[in-house]
């Protein structure tokens, strides 16, 4: 349906007209019919409103007197005079108790009135005793009703019977049947509509009329009249006969044809003036235009080319198929210019040309076809070519002639050299060519030369006078370093006799007061020669490591291949009943032969294993590992002991430098120190790495070629 409609314009234009004059006749309907209605009910509310008061005023004294008769009689008047009218008086309990239907008496309201906006408001009025007019409309299946709720007020004539307390009596409610009131407004209702109608339909008739003789035929007609434009039809113009927008746009297609006219015909003179050959591909690649000149170079004429070839059927170009031109342009969508081209004519002649191609585009930019132009230049080759050769010829002459002068001059300079003239030298002409370099690298050879053999005279004496010097410090300081070897030997033997002997007899002399006067000694005084001699046994270790550091650093290295099993199983066998006792796991990785110094290798794997079992004491599973770092091409030692603060790396390698008393581990702080003066003895390298709590690796590396 919205496809039929859209399909013209003035299908469109109509519906929207339509649909909007349509509602608003309806809307203009629907409030007029209500605003009727309204104006209907208004008027039955005070007819209502004044009928109420007047029954209220007719009954009021028989009331207040009892005088029911009259009463009932009064409302049987009032139903006899008005047809679907309904009075009902009610006490303050909603109970009716006169009424003009008199089958309805003593029964209660709320069986009578279905609207419960007219029982709430009764409730709220015999409540408050507030008169205000309250009226409602209700639907019931007999019919449509509008209700009136009146109060009756207890006044003075009614304080004998009631008293007067009470501000309410009761109410009097009247139902009146509206269907008439709305039946007479139906037919004005459908009046309305009727003429409504009526009118869409002529406006409907107009409109269409009006668009189809001012708008959709004209339109129609320049729709059919482009399109016989775009066919290629350029006769084509618009009969323009009035001044509208239909005019405005019949007069605008008229310049446009007239001004594409135009820009043909331009362009088709822009072909026929460019005297180069040049023809026009479609995307397809198929010629679609070639000019009499593109006939001339090629031997094709237009009829067997014109859209039946392509391009490279049309050249036979070498490069037809690797880097089409106008492929280029297409792909850049620029223009490709002054490529060099060889292309084959239709007697199989290659002739050789310069390209330039380009895309032709529409309004939009789309490609719609391309151009190519060249130019045969075989003459211009020719005359390049002579020219070239002539001058080669000339260069090769003049060339040949001055290195025939440059080699004759540097044949004589090298003969003179070789007789011994290192002061000669060779023309160097700036001309940074062969020869000069040549010429320089000579120049610099002899200057090199002539320097070499002024330094070889004087070295010769100055080395004669170096050597007898050398000689005579090299003497004494091999009596100096003697000497310092005899002195520290001598210091060795002082310290292991000299010292060794009183502390021998202070430990005797100790032993025996323990042994032979222990009844008389005290605890306390136990307790001091205990302490003297453990102070001894560690003064006899501390000088133990004094003299193998002092060892350490002076005896001759004996480097040699060794395998670290000779190394490592001698250590361990040291340790064996500790390890044992205490569960010592041990693990010992392949390890390369080192070049070393068995003796002092092993002793610094002694130190470094010793460390590792006296800082996992406590452990629950102590364990040490032995191994080789492929990576840091380095031989580790691990243990899971206590660890240490890396702020303290660089002090463990000093003399009697300790991290821990006494009393905690054992120790006399010189054990690592020896690890690393034999380390260095190896010109190698010894660290740590290490965290509290999580244990210590040690690394040992050699330098290049300590491993084998």
């Amino acid at each position: 349906m919205f496809k039929f409609i859209r399909k013209r314009l003035s299908r469109t234009v109509l519906t929207v007209l339509t649909v909007s004059v349509t509602v608003v006749m309806l809307v203009v309907i629907y409030m007029t019919a209500s605003n009727q209605a309204r104006i209907m009910l208004t008027e039955m509310e005070r007819f209502a409103d004044g009928l109420a008061s007047t029954i209220y005023t007719t009954i009021k004294y028989p009331m207040s007197v009892g005088d029911s008769e009259s009463i009932e009689k009064e409302l049987s008047y009032v139903k006899e005079e008005m047809k679907g009218l309904e009075v009902f008086i009610c006490d303050f309990d909603q109970k009716i108790i006169y009424a003009t239907h008199k089958d309805k008496v003593k029964s209660n309201l709320a069986n009578h009135i279905y609207n419960k906006n007219v029982l709430q408001t009764l409730s709220n009025i015999l409540k408050t005793g507030e008169h205000k007019p309250a009226f409602f409309e209700e639907e019931t299946p007999t019919g449509r009703y509008l209700i009136h709720v009146h109060p009756i007020l207890n006044h003075e004539e009614c304080y004998h019977c009631h008293g007067s307390s009470m501000k309410v009596l009761g109410s009097m409610v009247i139902r009146m049947n509206t269907e008439e009131t709305y039946a007479a407004i139906a037919p004005v209702r459908n009046r309305t509509i009727l003429m409504s109608i009526l009118g869409i339909f002529a406006i409907i008739a107009l409109i269409y009329t009006m668009l189809t003789k001012l708008v959709r035929h004209p339109v129609e007609s320049l729709a059919k009249k482009a399109k016989r434009f775009a066919e290629g039809d350029m006769s084509v113009s618009m009969d323009v006969k009035t001044e509208d927008e239909i005019g405005v746009l019949g007069t605008t297609f008229n310049y446009m044809v007239r001004s594409i006219k135009d820009q043909i015909e331009y362009a088709n003179s822009l072909k026929t003036a460019i005297i180069d050959p040049l023809f026009i591909v479609n995307p397809e690649m198929i010629v679609t235009h070639l000019n009499e000149a593109c006939e001339d170079i090629t031997g094709y004429t237009k009829e067997e080319v014109e859209g039946k070839m392509t391009c490279s059927n049309l050249l036979n170009s070498d490069i037809c198929d690797i880097a089409c031109p106008i492929k280029q342009s297409f792909e850049k969508g620029d223009v490709v210019k002054t490529l060099r081209v060889n292309i084959t004519n239709r007697e199989g002649k290659k002739i050789p040309i310069m390209v330039s191609a380009g895309p032709l585009r529409d309004a939009s930019g789309k490609i719609l076809a391309g151009l190519e132009v060249f130019r045969d230049i075989t003459p211009v080759l020719d005359a390049e070519r002579l020219r070239y050769i002539e001058e080669a010829a000339a260069r090769e002459e003049e060339q040949r002639r001055y290195l025939e002068e440059r080699v004759k001059g540097l044949s004589v300079i090298l003969s003179r050299v070789s007789e011994g003239n290192l002061s000669i030298r060779t023309e160097v002409l700036e001309k940074n060519d062969a020869i000069d370099m040549v010429s320089q690298h000579i120049n610099a050879m002899l200057d090199d030369l002539e320097k070499l053999y002024e330094r070889i005279s004087s070295f010769s004496k100055e080395l004669e006078l170096k050597v007898a010097e050398r000689t005579a410090m090299l003497n004494e300081k091999t009596h100096l370093l003697e000497q310092a070897n005899k002195e520290l030997e001598a210091f060795a033997y002082s310290v292991s006799h000299d010292l060794r002997a009183p502390l021998r007899g202070i430990a005797g002399f100790s032993i025996i007061l323990l042994d032979e006067y222990s009844a008389q000694l005290d605890d306390r005084c136990k307790h001091y020669l205990k302490r003297i001699s453990d102070g001894i046994n560690r003064m006899s270790i501390l000088i133990d490591d004094i003299l193998a550091l002092s060892r350490a650093g002076r005896t001759e290295l004996q480097l040699r291949p060794v395998e670290f099993g000779a190394i490592i199983n001698t250590v361990l066998k040291d340790f064996r009943e500790e390890i044992a006792s205490r569960g010592i796991s041990i693990k010992i990785g392949e390890v390369p032969a080192m070049n070393c110094d068995l003796i002092l290798m092993q002793t610094v794997f002694s130190n470094l294993i010793s460390n590792a079992i006296k800082f996992t004491q406590g452990k629950e599973r102590p364990e040490i590992e032995i191994g080789f770092d492929e990576e840091k091409d380095t031989t580790f030692v691990k243990d899971n002991g206590i660890g240490f603060d890396m702020q303290y790396h660089d002090k463990i390698f000093h003399v009697f430098q300790r991290l821990h008393l006494p009393e905690e581990y054992e120790g006399t702080g010189i054990g690592l120190a020896i690890v690393k003066r034999i380390i260095d003895r190896h010109h190698g390298k010894v660290w740590a790495e290490s965290e509290p709590g999580k244990g210590t690796t040690f690394f040992i590396k050699l330098p290049k070629g300590g491993y084998r």
